[in-house]
């Protein structure tokens, strides 16, 4: 997938790369925080963290215990929390499904990167 099939998508990309213009500099000693900050201005926009419309997640009771993967995948089977992502993952339109994986993920980085 290229940046500009990406960009095609999710117009709101063309903003995160004028910010990636302006402020990133590759000299600049906070070099790292800008690279943090451009990631999480990417992932409201594409791939897994891009949040499905109409989703709801049923919260994991335990937010401190974030090392238990499994009790927190059981949770999400039993609160139907796979079952009503894919439901409302259907409902998008294909040709728009793309943004959420990361495929589209790669793409907006690589270029991304690539201005820094």
């Amino acid at each position: 997938m290229k940046w500009e099939e990406v960009l095609e998508l999710e117009p709101k990309l063309a903003e995160v790369e004028a910010w990636a213009r302006t402020v990133v500099n590759p000299d600049d000693e906070f070099f790292e925080e800008h690279y943090t900050e451009l990631k999480h201005r990417l992932n409201p926009l594409v791939g897994w963290h891009r949040i499905i419309p109409g989703y709801e997640r049923v919260p994991y009771t335990h937010p401190q215990d974030y090392t238990n993967l499994g009790e927190m995948a059981r949770h999400d089977e039993e609160c139907g929390n796979n079952e009503r992502k894919q439901t409302f993952f259907q409902k998008i339109p294909l040709h728009l499904r793309v943004l959420y994986n990361s495929e589209a993920w790669d793409a907006a980085l690589k270029h991304l990167v690539a201005i820094i």
